[in-house]
């Protein structure tokens, strides 16, 4: 079950958090999702794209999620993985897969967005503002 997180009655101020992708090709991209606000399961990018994607074959057209939070201390569960337009091209490629917790402040009304890189050399991940700045935080990496 998926859960907003800002929580009931809130009326302070809020920030926005979005997925992203990169390395588009017809069939698959490199998606970087929030998977966790604070320990709360949310929709996510991965999710929602496989749903509106049903029936489309090897044609990917991502669909990406924002989310609004409270400014407050925020822990972000975070993932980076190669999307397939189909579930078995995933059983025959690589897995670039990268999980982390990333702890920060949000500023009000800051957009932020979830970016990373995918290698077989090394992948990372990241928060960044909207003024395209790396935003300073905890980073605890899963795998």
């Amino acid at each position: 079950m998926n859960h907003n997180p800002v929580p009931e009655g809130y009326t302070g101020k809020l920030a926005i958090i979005s997925d992203s992708y990169s390395h588009l090709e017809k069939s698959s991209a490199h998606f970087f999702i929030v998977k966790k606000v604070n320990g709360l399961t949310i929709a996510e990018s991965g999710t929602t794209t496989r749903i509106r994607n049903r029936g489309r074959g090897f044609d990917l057209n991502p669909v990406l999620e924002f989310r609004k939070f409270p400014i407050q201390k925020t822990k972000l569960h975070i993932a980076g993985y190669i999307h397939y337009a189909t579930d078995g091209q995933a059983l025959f490629k690589d897995d670039l897969n990268i999980e982390a917790i990333f702890e920060f402040l949000p500023e009000a009304n800051f957009y932020y967005e979830v970016k990373g890189v995918l290698s077989e050399d090394g992948s990372e991940l990241w928060i960044e503002d909207q003024d395209f700045n790396r935003v300073n935080g905890e980073m605890t990496y899963l795998k």
